[in-house]
Parts: C-alpha cells; sequence; structure tokens
C-alpha cells in the first residue's frame, strides 16, 4: 500500500493504481487516487477535488468546505462530518454514505443497493437505482429525497413534515399500509417508515390516482397529501382525521370526529360533517360547508361560499368576493377583502363586512353587525341587532325589534324599521329614518336629515345645517348646532332649542305644539302678512312659518294672537 500525506495548497495528489492511503489537509487540492481499495481523508482541505477511482474506496471528509467527492465504481463508504457545500457521488455498487452535522449537501449515491444515514438538514439525496435505505436523523429537517421511475425499492425512515419526497419522472399513487405510507411509482416504490402519523407529508411530481377514496378509522390520521384522489369520503370515520387536498378540484366529506380538512390549489368541495371541523379552501373557488358541531371555515384566496351549519361557527371568507353563511347558532362571520355577502341566518350572531363593499344580513337572532371598510349594505332583520355602517357611505335597516344603528363615518343612509330603534348618524351627511315604532334619532355631525316615522319619536339634529321632520305621532325635536328646519308634522310635538343652536326654522307648527328655550330669554314678533312668528335669542333665533294657529305653546305657558301682537294668556 502506499501512503501519500499532504499539507499544501494549490496542487494534485495523484495515487497508484493499487491500494493507497492518501492524507489531506491542504486546500484547492485535486485528489486522484486511481483503481485500488483506497482510503483517503481529507480534514479541513477546502475547496478540493477527490476522484476514488474503481474500487472499494472509504472517504473521510472532515470540516472541509466546498468539496466534490467521487468515488466510482465500486462498494464504497463516505463518511462527511461539519462540513459545508459538499457533493458526494458514488457511481454504481453497493455503498454507504454517513452525513452528520453539515450544510449544502447532496448526495447521489448511482445504481446499487445503498445505504444512505443523514444526520443533517437541507439535505438533496439521489439513491438511484436499486433497493436503497435512508435513514434521516431526528434532528434532520427540510431533506429533499429525489426519486425517478425505475429506481426500485426505497426505505425511508425518518421522514417528517418538512422533508419532501421529489418524484422527477413517472406518476405516483399513496396509500397506508400499517404505519407506513407507500408511495408507489411504476414498478418500484417508496415506503415512508412511521409516516402515516406526520401532521402532513409533501410530495413533488405527478400523481396518478383518480378514483373515490373511502376512509374509515384503520386509516391514517393523515389520509391523503397531494394526491390526485379527486373526492375523499371519511364520513365511515369516527376518529379525528386531516385531509389535505392537492392542486386539482377536490371534493372532501369528514367524519364525525374534529377533522382537519384543506382544499388546496383548485375549485374544492369541504364537507366538515358531524364534530368541531377546521375547513381550509386554499386557492381556487371553494365551497366549505362544516355541517354539524362548532366548526371553523377559511375561504382563502378567490370565491368561496362558507356555510357553517349547525353549531357556532367562525367564517372568514379571506381575499376576493365570497359568500358567508352562519347557519344555525351563534356564529362569528368576517368577509375579509373583497365584496362579500354575509348572512347569519338563526342564533345571536357577530358580523364584520371587513374591506369592500359588502352586504350582510343577521336573520333571526340578536345580531352584532359591523360593515367595516367601503360602502357596505347592513341589514338586522328579526332580534334586536346593533349595526355599525363603519368607514364608506353605508345602508343601514334595523327590521323587526328594537335595534341600534350607528352609521359612522361617511354619508350613511340608517333606517330604523320596526321596533323602538336608536339610530345615530355619526360623522357625514346622513339620512335616519325612524320607520315604525318609539325611535330616537341623533344626525351627529354634518348636514343631516331625520325622519322619525310613524309613532312618537325623539330627534336630535346634532351640528350642522339639518332637516328634521318628526312623521306621525307625538315627537321631540331639536335642531342642535347649525342653522336647522324642523317640521313635527302630526301629533302634538315638542321643539326645543338651546344657546348657540343658530338659526332654524318650524314648519306647521300650530296649537298642539310646544317651543321650549333652555333658560333662554326672547324676544317675539308677528308677521301676519307672511303667517309668521320670529323668536330672537341670544346669537341665534327660531322662526315658525306658516303659522295659522290662534293659541300656542311657549315653554310652559300658552300665548294667544292679538292683532299684530303675541299675548300670553
Amino acid at each position: 500500500m502506499a501512503n501519500f500525506s499532504n499539507s499544501n495548497d494549490n496542487t494534485l495528489v495523484a495515487g497508484t493504481s493499487s491500494d493507497d492511503y492518501i492524507y489531506n489537509s491542504g486546500s484547492n487540492v485535486t485528489i486522484s487516487a486511481a483503481n485500488g481499495d483506497d482510503t483517503i481523508e481529507n480534514w479541513y482541505g477546502h475547496k478540493s477535488i477527490i476522484y476514488g477511482g474503481d474500487g472499494n474506496d472509504s472517504v473521510n471528509n472532515g470540516y472541509g468546505d466546498s468539496v466534490t467527492v467521487d468515488t466510482g465504481v465500486g462498494n464504497d463508504d463516505v463518511d462527511n462530518y461539519y462540513a459545508e457545500h459538499v457533493k458526494i457521488s458514488t457511481g454504481a455498487g453497493n455503498d454507504y454514505v454517513y452525513n452528520e452535522d453539515s450544510e449544502d449537501v447532496t448526495i447521489n449515491t448511482g445504481a446499487g443497493n445503498d445505504t444512505i444515514e443523514n444526520y443533517s438538514s437541507n439535505v438533496t439525496i439521489n439513491a438511484g437505482e436499486g433497493n436503497n435505505q435512508i435513514s434521516l436523523g431526528a434532528n434532520a429537517d427540510k431533506n429533499v429525497i429525489i426519486y425517478n421511475d425505475g429506481d426500485g425499492k426505497n426505505i425511508i425512515y425518518g421522514f417528517n413534515d418538512n422533508d419532501t419526497l421529489s418524484i422527477a419522472s413517472g406518476t405516483y399513487a399513496t396509500k397506508k399500509s400499517g404505519d407506513n405510507v407507500i408511495v408507489t411509482v411504476g414498478t418500484g416504490n417508496i415506503t415512508l417508515v412511521g409516516a402515516s402519523s406526520n401532521y402532513s407529508i409533501n410530495i413533488k411530481g405527478t400523481p396518478s390516482e383518480t378514483a373515490l377514496k373511502t376512509v374509515t378509522n384503520s386509516d391514517a390520521a393523515l389520509v391523503t397529501v397531494n394526491s390526485s384522489v379527486v373526492t375523499i369520503n371519511a364520513t365511515a370515520r369516527t376518529k379525528a382525521i386531516k385531509i389535505k387536498g392537492n392542486k386539482l378540484a377536490n371534493s372532501i366529506s369528514g367524519g364525525s370526529g374534529k377533522d382537519t380538512l384543506w382544499g388546496g390549489v383548485g375549485n374544492d368541495i369541504l364537507l366538515g360533517n358531524a364534530g368541531n371541523d377546521s375547513l381550509y379552501g386554499g386557492d381556487g373557488k371553494d365551497t366549505l360547508d362544516g355541517g354539524k358541531g362548532n366548526d371553523f371555515l377559511l375561504g382563502g384566496s378567490n370565491d368561496d361560499s362558507l356555510n357553517g351549519g349547525i353549531g357556532n361557527d367562525t367564517l372568514d371568507g379571506g381575499d376576493d368576493n365570497d359568500i358567508l353563511l352562519g347557519g344555525a347558532g351563534n356564529d362569528s362571520l368576517n368577509g375579509g377583502e373583497g365584496n362579500d355577502t354575509l348572512s347569519g341566518y338563526t342564533g345571536d350572531d357577530i358580523l364584520l363586512g371587513d374591506e369592500g363593499n359588502d352586504s350582510l344580513s343577521g336573520g333571526q337572532g340578536d345580531d352584532t353587525i359591523s360593515g367595516g371598510d367601503d360602502d357596505d349594505i347592513l341589514l338586522g332583520d328579526k332580534g334586536y341587532d346593533s349595526l355599525v355602517g363603519g368607514n364608506g357611505n353605508d345602508t343601514l335597516s334595523g327590521g323587526d325589534d328594537d335595534d341600534e344603528l350607528f352609521g359612522s363615518a361617511g354619508n350613511d343612509s340608517l333606517n330604523g324599521d320596526k321596533g323602538n330603534d336608536t339610530l345615530s348618524g355619526d360623522a357625514g351627511n346622513d339620512y335616519l329614518f325612524g320607520s315604525a315604532g318609539n325611535d330616537s334619532l341623533n344626525g351627529g355631525n354634518g348636514n343631516d336629515t331625520l325622519d322619525g316615522g310613524a309613532d312618537s319619536d325623539k330627534l336630535v339634529g346634532g351640528a350642522g345645517n339639518d332637516c328634521i321632520r318628526g312623521g306621525t305621532g307625538k315627537d321631540s325635536l331639536w335642531g342642535g348646532k347649525g342653522n336647522d328646519t324642523l317640521w313635527g308634522d302630526d301629533g302634538a310635538d315638542k321643539f326645543f332649542y338651546a344657546k348657540g343652536d343658530g338659526k332654524d326654522i318650524i314648519f306647521g307648527f300650530d296649537s298642539k305644539d310646544t317651543l321650549t328655550f333652555d333658560n333662554l330669554a326672547f324676544t317675539a314678533s308677528y308677521d301676519k302678512s307672511k303667517d309668521m312668528i320670529t323668536f330672537k335669542v341670544s346669537g341665534g333665533s327660531v322662526t315658525l312659518k306658516d303659522f295659522t294657529a290662534t293659541t300656542f305653546h311657549i315653554n310652559s305657558d300658552t300665548y294667544k294672537i292679538s292683532g299684530s301682537k303675541l299675548v300670553k294668556q
């Protein structure tokens, strides 16, 4: 045996055709052992190239970065420790490769029945043709195993959720066998030992399965990942299950347990059925139905349709234009981005339109509804509902029962509808209509229009130049700050004026109505030719136009017209 030892940089070390022992600690070194059963040790030799040649070679690379190892034909043994940027090729033969605590390593063992032990992360392994065994250590993570059609029967130990099996050629099918997952490619296969209990299995390639897959309690907790099984039916299963679809249009039905369903890419249909399920539509135009139980549904990107079903469900439309139906139960709905349609249906629901021009309906029950951004339409429907328009020019309708409506920012339109409702316009030039019931209306800031509608209402214009109509019933009207126009309409109405309220005009004031000044002294004048009475106060005035009554009420006093004068009785 010839012995060689080198510590020089930038040199060539050439072996013999016999069995050689070569030691190297230099960098930028090329080692060519030639034929024979050679032993090569490269320690701290950076940027080096090692050729083993034909024969049964043994190569040790320690702390050597940017190293290329090519052992050639033969039953070779390669050990790599604490190194970076290493490429290992063993060629034909029954080879053994050990890799530990190294980064950016590529292993290609070629034809033969090879054994590979890897205890590093981010390693790419191609065992080649033959019946190969690959072991991934507990701390090995994010590794890629490459398999081609015709490579043989491989066994992989320690394949975890973050590893990837890449099928470079051919189509594949997956099935569970005990605790293992078997991936079949042509006449060969890969056995992922213990992988049936993985949270997910990442397979890259072209699947071949197209049939219906029925899942029972004997199947894995994770049934299929990245398979082209278009329809998966797990209704016969009572245990919790996790099913992950692929880029195709999948139809997945969960069982009666606590299931987790992923649609993946494609236009998917996910049915949770019984149990507290989690459904994720992913990309594509998906349809999600939680079924019975307290479910979580996330539409993801594209235009999705979500139905919570029976139970207290949480629905999130995600991106784009979605349709959300809470179903029976106390549900929480969030439209997300896009122009969404939300319906709580029955139960005390919480609805948030979020971004986009959304349409929200509470349905039956005492609901809380918020439009979020942009121009939204909110309907409380039945029950004691709370509606908040949010940003944008929103339209709010309380529906039945006693509701609270808050326009918030923007020029909003509020309709209390049936019941004794409370309406607040807040910022913007708003329109408030109490409709039926004894309602309370407050315009807030802006030039608002208020109409009490039927029954006895309380109307406050707030800041701005407002137009206020009491409607039928005994109404209370207060213009607030700004130059307001008020009309009591039918009924014995009460008008209020406070300091700093501006110059108000009241139409239709008659003998049944009362005008109250809040601790303000006033002077009055009557213009018979114009049927007009003007009350002047410090900094403002109140004018009664189209006044034809002979008696009327100011504060707690009664006045009558005598000639051109007002006389207190």
